[in-house]
This record gives C-alpha cells, structure tokens and sequence, in this order.
C-alpha cells in the first residue's frame, strides 16, 4: 500500500502600485514512512510577482526552490516573461529554467535540467478598403524555441516558426502558412526508430485553417510537410466539432502521418 501524505500550504499576495504585485508561497509534503523506507519531507518555497509600469509593459517573474530529504538534494527553478504590446505589434519573451535537482512535492514540472528560451514577434496589420471587407487581421511574424542544458549551458535543440501569412478573417476563421527550420542535437528514439545520434538541421513546412470556433458547427484541418531529422515526415489533421446547445459537444479528430527513410 501506498503510504500516507500530508500536504500544507501558505500563500501571501500583496498587490502594490497601480497594476504590481509581489507574493510568496511555502508548501510542505510529508509521506509517511513505510516497512521499507523512512519518511520523507519535501518543501518548496516560492517568490512570484507582476510588473506592468505601462499598459504596454508587462513582467512576471517567479524563483523556487525545493528541498528533499529522500534524495537529500535542494533545486532551483524559474520564470522570467516579459512583453511590449502596443496596438499594432507584440514583441515578448519567455525564459524556464529547471535544474536537475528541483523536485516539487505538491506539483510537477515539465523537464529537468534544462532551460527553455521562447522569444516571439509579429507585426498587426489591420487592412482597410475592400481588403478590410474579408480580413480583420494580418499578423506576420516569427517565435523561436532554445533548450539548454542548465547545468552546463549545452545546446539541445532550436526551432524556428516563421509565419508571414498568419490571417484572421471577418467570420472568426484563421488561416496561417509557416516555415519551421529546426536544428538538434539528436539522442533519442522518436516511435522507437533508431536514429544515429549527431547534430541535425531540417526544415519543415505547414499550411492549416480553422473556422470560427464559436459556431455550432467547426472545423480545423493542418497539413505538414518536410525533412525529419535523416528522413521526412507528412502529417495530415483534419477536425470538426458539433455543438448544438451550450451544455453538449462532441468533437471528432483524425491524424495521419507518413515516414519515409527516418533511421538507420
């Protein structure tokens, strides 16, 4: 039997300023001990807060760290965001970091050892005259996704999404055509194919269109095309959801993908 576990939480939240706030939050988790194991503790502590010294300005930031007495180890995590969104274009970055050691006892974490970098902008076109009939919004653009390794700083992986056609239509619909290069340091099996490991560049393509989710009746179809590491990959998603009252949905999902000479 899975042994007991006590959990606590303390959480303080001071709003400051005009649009600022700054908190802390201490959570503590008791497993009990067992036959074959002594208990354990497990306590994170939490800093977090909001900036906004303009509308146009917004910064979050949050600092943990974690002590563990079973594996009598002590982490450190983060999060840095920050963004300038004026009317007519957004420039913003993310920054996670997780080092190997951070283990929340009440909660979980998307990877270890890394840190992940997410800058992003794109302009905000809104068309006039007849153009201005059909399409509300042309946001052309580009994000960007780093993973290092926190504790020595190694590259793992970039990507690139470079979108000039991201269009949003007066119905609601959007409509966006993207190119993905990508760049890895490859050390794993995708789908249990081997790959030899070694530092790979390939570029992808993709093509997708959603109508306005808010109908009764939606859809959503994407197409992707291209290099995948030593081989290539096509994946095919097509959707649609029924909703006909405000309380009953369904929904139906269907995906194909095609590899051709990925591995050894």
């Amino acid at each position: 039997a899975e042994p007991a576990a006590h959990f606590a939480v303390a959480r303080f939240l001071k709003n400051y300023s005009t649009q600022n706030n700054a908190g802390i939050m201490l959570t503590h988790r008791i497993d009990e001990a067992t036959t074959n194991q002594t208990a354990n503790h497990n306590t994170t502590i939490t800093i977090d807060g909001l900036i906004r010294p303009r509308d146009v300005w917004t910064l979050t930031y949050m600092v943990s760290g974690s002590k563990d007495t079973q594996t009598d180890t002590m982490g450190l995590a983060g999060n840095f965001f920050a963004s300038f969104a004026p009317n007519d274009w957004y420039a913003g970055t993310v920054t996670r970091f997780v080092n190997k050691h951070y283990t929340p006892g009440m909660g979980f974490v998307f990877q270890n050892n890394v840190i992940w970098h997410n800058p992003a902008i794109y302009k905000i076109v809104r068309p006039k005259g007849w153009i201005g009939k059909f399409i509300r919004r042309w946001d052309p653009g580009f994000s960007m996704n780093v993973y290092q390794q926190a504790d020595n700083f190694h590259f793992q992986s970039m990507d690139l999404d470079l979108f000039p056609l991201y269009t949003v239509f007066n119905d609601n619909s959007v409509f966006n055509l993207s190119f993905e290069p990508a760049w890895e340091q490859f050390f794993f099996e995708p789908l249990g194919i081997t790959v030899a490991p070694g530092s790979y560049q390939y570029n992808r393509w993709s093509i997708r269109y959603n109508s306005d989710a808010s109908k009764k009746i939606s859809g959503n179809i994407r197409y992707a095309w291209g290099d995948f590491y030593d081989g290539t990959l096509k994946v095919l998603r097509a959707g649609m959801r029924i909703a006909p009252v405000p309380h009953l949905a369904a929904s139906l999902e269907y995906e194909q993908q095609k590899i051709r000479n990925l591995g050894i």
